[in-house]
């Protein structure tokens, strides 16, 4: 979960440690990375087994931030309505009270429509 040399970068940059995170995610591994000075959680994998955005929120409240979340499947598949009712939902499981950087789980691929990308970032704005 927590890769000791990332803090070379993130700590000068961000104050602090970011943690990548992958499927085994749990509160004891969220506590004891909090523990060790962990500040975000990046990427939120919503595809992932039991990575349910409002349960991270309540696990975690504001002790640390969320990167990502926004699913890949639906900016690949799905229509721009889709995207926006995702955007949404991680708004709002996650962004209450600071903390959530918007993007896709992983990078944009040249599959996603350009709508959809357009779509994400309007729907963050409104």
């Amino acid at each position: 979960m927590f890769d000791p040399y990332s803090n070379l970068v993130t700590g000068p940059v961000f104050g602090g440690q970011v943690s990548s995170v992958d499927s085994n995610l749990t509160s004891g591994t969220i506590n004891g990375g909090r523990s060790m000075g962990i500040d975000a959680l990046n990427p939120i994998q919503v595809s992932a087994e039991d990575m349910d955005t409002v349960e991270l929120r309540k696990t975690c409240g504001n002790r640390v931030s969320f990167w990502r979340a926004i699913s890949t499947h639906i900016l690949a598949f799905g229509d721009s309505r889709d995207v926006r009712k995702e955007v949404r939902k991680r708004l709002e499981n996650l962004a209450e009270g600071g903390g959530y950087v918007l993007s896709a789980v992983h990078n944009i691929q040249p599959i996603v429509p350009p709508q959809n990308i357009c779509a994400m970032f309007e729907a963050a704005l409104e």
